[in-house]
């Protein structure tokens, strides 16, 4: 008998910029793909902020295109900030 690995109902991190703009659905951080959680957690202990920039606005704009389009760099801490406090990881 194989093994069946199933994909559990992935949870989103909701959010809309300013009080009349569209909703969007980013994937918790636990729920994106493995080879993404690597490479966040591997920028993020080696201090590479630009990088580390760089592919979660790649994240952002994959999940909920067009919501990086209009932020200044505060408001992208505040939403990084944000999902991140949504997303616990497991052993947290």
């Amino acid at each position: 008998m194989a093994f069946v690995l199933e994909n559990d109902a992935k949870k989103t991190f909701d959010f809309k910029i300013g009080k009349q703009g569209k909703m969007y659905h980013l994937p918790l951080l636990a729920d994106l793909p493995l080879t993404a959680q690597v490479k966040i957690a591997a920028l993020t202990r080696k201090n590479e902020t630009e990088e580390l920039i760089k592919l979660l606005i790649d994240v952002f704009e994959k999940y909920a295109p067009g919501s990086t389009k209009e932020l200044t760099a505060g408001m992208f801490t505040q939403l990084i900030t944000a999902w991140r406090e949504a997303s616990p990881l497991a052993g947290e």
